[in-house]
């Protein structure tokens, strides 16, 4: 089969590998579409697979074509339409037993330890799939994953109907905070965002929409609040700079939330001297749980969360490695969904 390949690191190729076999517990599922997640530039930047080529990629839907064994006392059968949670935790330790896989020392993520999604097949865990409901596209279901992410990420904070929030970074996962936190009861919802073509998606999804670069980010954040308001019940950090913790500790109301959802290098500003003398309460995030698949399976197909507006370009395989040089420059891109 066709897949999109990591050769060393920050080199992805396409190319021939042998059709995966599954593995007992697994199912082999044929990729319908896969999601490029900002996590897969930073694999391959990175260099992070011990194991090399290894096919990239972790957010996707398909069809079901085998269980390893056959179906018989699973819920599954080949022709089912799915999607897989793409981490497993070792289930053995303390975190795994409590249901928090997501923070395992020992987690396997798809498409690092394990082949990935931007090819013709992939084998998962048949524990890790969830049927796609009737009526849910193929598209929408690429990004179960990340809005499984945001999820993860809303239900630790304290986030009410009638609250406010800022996000700092309006990529998909920035994206998708601001749009749970509007369609949670959000009062007055802001994104702050360099990139002008995703700056002007959020716009026209009816956001004010800060350029950080052009303005002074938590004034014009702030400018946005009722009368009465001192600064937002929760802010969302998914910018991952050096300074916006600090941004968003200035934007916090007193015993507000930030919560800091980027992947940070190096050790940003947090600010913590203006957050201490307003009690503001620091919270972090990581990835997802299964229940939280569900519940973005459940937004989605409700469309309560329309997510169809963040997908900007649909690309074959062989256009894969383009596209990472594309996204990793800043290009006019948002969700890139991948059909092997």
């Amino acid at each position: 089969m066709r897949a999109a390949l990591m050769m060393a690191k920050g080199i992805l190729e396409v190319g021939e590998i042998p059709d995966p076999r599954p593995l007992d517990g697994e199912a082999l599922v044929e990729v319908d579409r896969a999601g490029i997640c900002g996590s897969d530039l930073g694999t391959l930047a990175s260099g992070r697979p011990k194991e090399l080529p290894r096919v990239l990629g972790h957010e996707f839907a398909g069809t079901l074509r085998e269980i390893n064994g056959g179906n018989a006392g699973y819920p599954f059968k080949p022709g089912d339409r799915v999607v897989a949670e793409p981490t497993s935790g070792c289930g053995i330790c303390r975190s795994c037993r409590k249901g928090q896989a997501n923070v395992c020392d020992d987690r396997v993520i798809l498409g690092v330890e394990t082949d990935g999604v931007f090819a013709q097949y992939v084998r998962v865990p048949v524990e890790n799939l969830l049927k796609i409901p009737d009526g849910m596209s193929f598209e929408e279901a690429a990004l179960v994953q990340p809005v499984a992410v945001a999820v993860h990420t809303f239900r630790r904070t304290a986030f009410q109907g009638g609250c406010t929030a800022a996000v700092l970074g309006a990529g998909p996962i920035g994206a998708l905070l601001a749009m749970l936190a509007r369609a949670s009861g959000g009062t007055t919802v802001v994104v702050t965002e360099p990139n002008p073509f995703r700056r002007e998606l959020m716009e026209n999804l009816g956001f004010p929409a800060i350029d950080p670069v052009e303005e002074e980010p938590v004034a014009a954040a702030l400018s946005h609040l009722s009368e009465g308001d001192e600064g937002f019940d929760v802010v969302f950090d998914a910018a991952g700079s050096t300074d916006s913790v600090r941004q968003a500790t200035e934007m916090t109301r007193v015993g507000g939330q930030v919560m800091m959802v980027a992947t940070y290098h190096g050790n940003p500003d947090i600010g913590l001297a203006s957050g201490r003398k307003r009690e503001v309460n620091y919270l972090t995030t990581r990835a997802h749980v299964f229940d939280d698949f569900r519940a973005s399976l459940n937004l989605i197909s409700s469309r309560q969360l329309d997510v169809r507006p963040l997908i900007t370009n649909e690309i074959g395989l062989g256009e894969v490695p383009g596209a990472f040089e594309t996204l990793s420059s800043g290009g006019p891109m948002m969700k890139v969904l991948c059909r092997p």
